[in-house]
């Protein structure tokens, strides 16, 4: 059995994090294992014990943990950590000694890196993106020390390869999509997936599903459902799913129910925190609307479109290489949020349109975004460089 260590300095749950949970679960029987380690808990501990996949510790102080403290003094403290942490590293996998290092973060690949120049193991950098697309020191500092130590490099989307190419990046490269393991929840029945959330028959289901963060534009889709509300007379509610990212600390939740009170909108909104069973949660849908920010990928918007439901998000990021608008999807303005109620109006409207775009949409992911060819490419790439 070989193994590839996965390092998570940040423990939040999103697309990359849960893309890279069904990679572990998909590796099963093939020879190849991932092993994860954490330095702080977090959500996605949680999801790495529910899976059954192994775990080690390098636990660090909170204080490393947020840099939150711009002054000089504390910079200076916070990279003697950083040091420190790497130098941890180190000693760690000198005595585990696995076959592969294998990372999805920046900060990660900056901290493990010097681990895999000393001890000799091959380490790939998984790129999800660059934040909010903006190419910051620490995005260019981790493909630089990517290829300075002569690793490997694997790309979420084209569009996050194009980026990586503007600011240097040399070489090829694969453009492996995430995959998505779709169980028999992916197909149950609509009302029964609604009963179980407690939606009342013939209420309209609009939903999101996200980490709650600033570049996921929640507060936007707030604004187009109180627009919605204005203009549609049907009874209907927003359920959104995800847990809030971890360096928020409560703050956007807080603001984004503030807005939905200011909005009178609250009572047509409920928050469901990180949903595990999300088969379960898009086949609820009537309509699910994601009016993101930035997607390197976007992990989302195939989940729904693979539960067969109509799909409202922006042109933005890798989106684009899965939504092909008016045909699987609707493309709406990132603030536009009279365009996004509008967008929904046009497909209750036009139920038999809807549909076949749902339907449409759910042929095109199902057959391109399988977590089985998500497996077998990442095989065929951790073979090749550990050979």
């Amino acid at each position: 059995m070989k193994t590839a260590w996965m390092y998570f300095s940040q423990p939040n749950v999103g697309g990359a994090q849960l893309s890279s949970l069904a990679l572990a679960d998909g590796l099963r029987g093939s020879g190849w294992k991932i092993d994860f380690c954490f330095s702080y808990y977090g959500p996605l501990i949680e999801e790495c014990t529910h899976h059954g996949h192994d775990m080690d510790w390098l636990p660090m102080p909170e204080w490393y943990r947020f840099q939150y403290n711009k002054s000089f003094l504390f910079q200076i403290i916070w990279l003697i950590g950083t040091l420190f942490l790497a130098t941890k590293i180190v000693f760690f996998l000198r005595r585990k000694r696995p076959d592969l290092i294998y990372l999805i973060g920046r900060r990660d690949v900056v901290l493990c890196a010097p681990a895999a120049k000393l001890l000799g193991i091959p380490m790939i950098y998984h790129l999800h993106g660059f934040g909010l697309g903006e190419i910051d020191f620490l995005s260019r500092l981790a493909l630089k020390v990517t290829q300075w130590i002569k690793a490997s490099a694997v790309f979420n989307s084209i569009h996050t390869l194009e980026i990586a190419r503007r600011v240097g990046w040399h070489g090829d490269a694969p453009v492996i999509y995430n995959g998505i393991d779709f169980d028999p929840s992916w197909d149950m029945d609509r009302q029964m997936a609604r009963g179980s959330f407690g939606t009342e028959p013939g209420k309209l289901v609009i939903g999101t599903a996200s980490r709650i963060s600033p570049g996921k534009n929640l507060e936007t889709l707030i604004r187009a459902m109180a627009n919605l509300k204005e203009k549609l007379p049907r009874d209907f509610i927003l359920l959104i799913a995800g847990a809030e990212d971890i360096f928020q600390k409560g703050r956007l939740v807080k603001e984004l129910k503030q807005l939905a009170d200011d909005l009178k909108i609250s009572d047509r909104i409920r928050w469901l925190g990180h949903c595990r069973e999300m088969g379960r949660f898009y086949r609820a849908l009537d309509i699910f609307i994601l009016l993101t920010r930035f997607e390197s990928f976007g992990r989302v918007f195939v989940e729904a479109m693979a539960a067969e439901v109509p799909t409202i998000g922006t042109r933005v990021g890798g989106v684009s290489e899965i939504i092909e608008d008016g045909k699987t999807g609707i493309f709406v303005g990132v603030d536009d949020a009279e365009g996004a109620a509008r967008a929904v109006i046009k497909l209750l409207e036009n139920p038999d349109w809807a549909a076949t775009m749902a339907r449409q949409g759910r042929e095109s992911v199902r057959s391109r975004f399988s977590l089985e060819a998500h497996v077998h490419q990442m095989i065929e790439v951790f073979n090749q460089v550990v050979r």
